[in-house]
């Protein structure tokens, strides 16, 4: 992630414009090309001596190589220094004092060399791990190469990134949007915990991604769920974003759609599942009985632009279905809307798994809701939890 200044953009009035990397600039190949190769040849180096490499890059624009570079050692795998290193350190010290108090030596080199006999290490082991602790100190042990366009495009989406850790509100507009486009965005904004109201529907999707206010002035942490949802937005064909910034104790505009320059935006998903109810599900199709699950493809309208993707879906070869969404201690604000939708249109197929800590701030009215056929679970479902749904349905 680029921190705040390594950012690089533009103002006029009340408008932000990031100052993208062109893919096709030759310079800008040539620059990426450069930092990748001091990271090709790093291994075993410090990150000190990388950045001294960095800087013998004769490149005008320093805040845009400090900003590639960042990238880069976000990528690395830098070492770990040992768990006994501060203990090991004071030894020496000790050591090292009582040995000059005790004589005295020729020279600075001798006095480090009998140190380092004394404590039975080669002298240049003892130096590079005396303050292997610190940052500059680490060394890189591991770089897994990147082409320089993939570097380039990184770079342009980190940008996005970090100026949408400063947002407090986004509205996106889809253009022929489709039944899997929209589960695939829906269940996204679940996943990362973001509030939406959907402002139409129609062959233009629009949606308006919010929260609570009072987050706003505390922290960035509604900000850095709006850049998770980045790589998704930038997988659509055609959009138009626009987020509101709070920078610099100002409000700003920001604006992107899918002319923002990147060559390979990733790939397209049927959304999240977690691991956990991955496992789940397989150890359900192990038991014996009529019932199968898998994870849902469904999308349920629930009118009023209230919409529904299912986590589980539970169904027999003749027919019967069951869809399941389950709503983990993340989900506080989704489940009181999902109820209050649920209160005004039953779904007699869908069953809710609610995590049980949710439970403790719903209403009696939204309690009585959840008593009928849905289920509560601690961290996860269980195989046992999902057979006794299917068994009440029957």
């Amino acid at each position: 992630m680029l921190t705040k200044n390594l950012l690089r953009y533009r103002k006029r009035g009340d408008g932000i414009f990031p100052q993208f990397l062109q893919l096709e600039l030759p310079e800008n190949k040539a620059l990426a090309e450069s930092l990748l190769q001091i990271f090709a040849d790093g291994v075993g180096k410090s990150l000190g001596e990388l950045e001294e490499a960095k800087d013998q890059i004769p490149h005008k624009d320093r805040v845009l190589l400090a900003g590639l570079f960042k990238l880069l050692v976000d990528k690395a795998n830098f070492g770990e220094f040992a768990d006994d290193l501060i203990d090991w350190r004071l030894d020496l010290f000790v050591q090292a004092q009582a040995m000059r108090e005790e004589q005295l030596f020729d020279s600075l080199l001798s006095y480090q060399e009998e140190v380092a006999l004394a404590i039975e290490t080669p002298l240049v082991t003892a130096k590079e791990a005396l303050f292997a602790d610190l940052p500059h100190e680490r060394r890189m042990v591991e770089f897994t190469a990147i082409a320089p366009e993939a570097l380039l495009d990184l770079y342009n989406q980190e940008l996005i990134a970090a100026l949408l850790l400063h947002a407090t509100k986004l509205k996106l507009t889809i253009d022929k949007t489709d039944l899997i486009t929209k589960r695939h965005l829906i269940k996204s904004l679940k996943f990362h915990g973001l509030m939406f109201e959907v402002l139409s529907e129609e062959a233009t999707l629009v949606l308006e991604i919010s929260g609570p206010l009072s987050l706003f002035a505390q922290d960035k942490s509604y900000g850095a769920k709006f850049s998770h949802l980045l790589p998704h937005i930038l997988l659509l064909e055609r959009f138009h974003c626009e987020a509101t910034l709070f920078l610099n104790k100002q409000s700003y505009h920001l604006q992107l759609d899918e002319s923002v320059p990147m060559k390979d935006k990733g790939r397209g998903s049927d959304g999240y599942q977690l691991p956990e109810v991955k496992l789940v599900l397989e150890a359900f199709n192990q038991e014996p009985g009529f019932w199968q699950a898998e994870a849902s493809q469904a999308i349920l309208n629930l009118g009023e632009k209230n919409y529904v993707v299912p986590d589980i879906a539970l169904y027999q070869k003749k027919g019967e279905r069951i869809e399941v969404e389950l709503f983990h201690r993340w989900h506080k604000h989704q489940l009181t809307q999902r109820l209050q939708a649920l209160m005004k249109c039953p779904l007699k197929n869908l069953k809710l798994g609610v995590e049980k800590s949710l439970t403790k701030s719903l209403s009696l009215a939204e309690k009585a809701i959840l008593s009928e056929q849905h289920f509560f679970f601690k961290d996860f479902p269980t195989v046992a939890q999902l057979k006794t749904l299917v068994d009440h349905h029957s």
